[in-house]
């Protein structure tokens, strides 16, 4: 079991699940988010796979994520319960991706707002 920074047990990542970084301890409109490995098409847009990630935050804290794109070629990223470094526990939340730019190490993820997460 994995602990974040505040001591809060941690969703244990998938194996296959892509490394992903962000700057920060949580999430906002406008935060960046750089996966690895992930494939976006020439010319950007969004990806038009979900994938698994391992989403890392500034902290130190940790927790699963997913990237969802729906029929439309729409993104967002699903994201898990997690407790800060500063011990502030943040519910699952769903965040809608609002561009995707390609990486020298796959691509970066820029939130949008905050969706309505269905139960």
């Amino acid at each position: 079991m994995i602990r974040s920074p505040g001591g809060e047990a941690a969703p244990e990542p998938d194996d296959r699940a892509l490394a992903a970084r962000v700057a920060h301890s949580h999430l906002f409109r406008g935060a960046r988010v750089a996966v690895d490995g992930l494939a976006v098409p020439s010319g950007g847009g969004p990806p038009t796979t979900p994938a698994g990630l391992d989403l890392r935050f500034g902290d130190g804290s940790r927790t699963r994520a997913e990237l969802l794109v729906d029929d439309r070629g729409r993104a967002a990223l699903d994201v898990e319960r997690y407790g800060t470094a500063a011990g502030t526990q943040l519910g699952p939340s769903l965040w809608e991706v609002s561009r995707t730019e390609p990486s020298a190490s796959g691509a970066v993820l820029v939130i949008g707002s905050k969706a309505g997460r269905p139960d």
